[in-house]
């Protein structure tokens, strides 16, 4: 069986560690001669309560479309630095909860791989936010790469 990774799909939320981990999507992308998609997922400005009350944003219409072109500037921004470095860019925006658009957009597009980052949250915390990167993990139609920023190793004992 022949492995090949001609298409990456790397999830940004902006942070530390999903910076790093395109990072590391790049270098993979070098080395397997690969294209990369950077996705960034924005969560929907409206909430449903389980009475079925609808919470309406505080942001309009406008305030949405300059998000939008902001959050798409800087994702350009992010993949023309990169493709200077040799590497095929292109940008994906999406809405929605970001697990399943991560995961829809994997599935849709045949991505042979996703590389992520992970918070590296743990106890508490993981248990009440859950993880974008473990439901992806196990949902997703190809091989997932997880990689934690260097900051937020835990030390076992």
């Amino acid at each position: 069986m022949k492995i090949s990774i001609n298409n990456i799909l790397s999830p940004v939320d902006f942070s530390d560690s999903s910076q790093y981990a395109l990072e590391h999507a790049v270098e993979l992308a070098r080395l397997c001669h690969a294209d990369i998609e950077i996705l960034h997922v924005m969560e929907p400005s409206a909430y449903e309560l389980p009475e079925g009350v609808e919470i309406p944003s505080f942001s309009s219409r406008e305030v949405e479309t300059h998000y939008r072109r902001s959050i798409t500037e800087r994702l350009e921004h992010m993949a023309a630095t990169i493709t200077n470095d040799g590497v095929k860019m292109s940008i994906h925006l999406a809405t929605g909860l970001p697990f399943v658009q991560i995961v829809k957009r994997a599935t849709e597009q045949s991505f042979d791989m996703i590389v992520m980052g992970t918070h590296g949250r743990s106890g508490l915390l993981h248990m009440l936010l859950g993880s974008v990167t473990e439901k992806v993990i196990r949902t997703a139609p190809c091989p997932v790469l997880t990689v934690r920023h260097p900051d937020h190793v835990i030390a076992i004992k």
